[in-house]
């Protein structure tokens, strides 16, 4: 871990202890085996899932994809896979998820990955996604204020 932890992007929540030991200490051709077989199946349960509740499903493949991804790979795994999260959901169960906290939370990750969240945040209010839940006041506040837009960010 010590000799390679400079190679590693921090998370605001920061990352598993246990997944960065085993990452830094796998070799490279055998990693990415690892990863391809993960991924694979994180689609096959997606495409054969048959629950009431698919977004269960996407929170795990997002946060194993944001561990899993330990340098750069925010911008390059977890962004595409935020924006088809938010995507399929809307398109097929946007009722059910409308007022879901994990549902906001996807959206929330995806504006902070994009490079101008503001268009998300104004999405989401205009189809009334997350407003009964704090986090999407806190997170658009937040966005306002490194804007510099103090007195939108306190209203």
């Amino acid at each position: 871990w010590d000799t390679s932890k400079e190679n590693f992007q921090p998370l605001r929540k920061g990352r598993d202890a246990k997944i960065l030991t085993e990452v830094s200490a796998m070799p490279q051709g055998e990693r990415a085996t690892k990863i391809k077989e993960e991924r694979s199946a994180f689609w096959e349960a997606l495409a054969t899932y048959a629950g009431d509740d698919p977004l269960e499903v996407w929170v795990r493949f997002i946060k194993w994809a944001e561990q899993t991804f330990t340098s750069g790979g925010r911008e390059t795994e977890v962004l595409p896979l935020l924006e088809r999260c938010t995507r399929e959901l809307r398109e097929t169960r946007f009722e059910q998820y409308r007022d879901d906290a994990r549902y906001l939370r996807v959206w929330v990750k995806y504006a902070d990955l994009c490079k101008e969240p503001h268009d998300i945040f104004k999405f989401l209010q205009a189809n009334d996604i997350g407003q009964r839940h704090t986090l999407f006041y806190e997170a658009y506040a937040a966005f306002l204020e490194i804007k510099g837009a103090y007195g939108k960010a306190a209203e």
